[in-house]
């Protein structure tokens, strides 16, 4: 179930949208955030976590984006 979803530059300029999902089984559920290519509509990568607080006043997007990177 998709929960929120977010779009972000990167430093190579390419857009990507991070959609945070709830993987849930029969003995195990978690948050995720899944990486979506917005050009090409396509799923690059998904990683257990979830999308910070992008309000949050000693949030550092920069920071966050370069974490999204190394996971890709």
């Amino acid at each position: 179930m998709e929960t929120d979803a977010f779009v972000i530059e990167l430093s190579d300029g390419r857009e990507v949208e991070l959609r945070q999902c709830w993987d849930i089984s029969e003995t195990d559920s978690y948050s995720s955030v899944e990486i979506w290519d917005c050009e090409n509509n396509s799923l690059l990568k998904s990683y257990r976590g979830s999308l910070p607080n992008f309000d949050d006043e000693d949030f550092d997007m920069d920071k966050f984006i370069e974490e999204v990177e190394k996971e890709l």
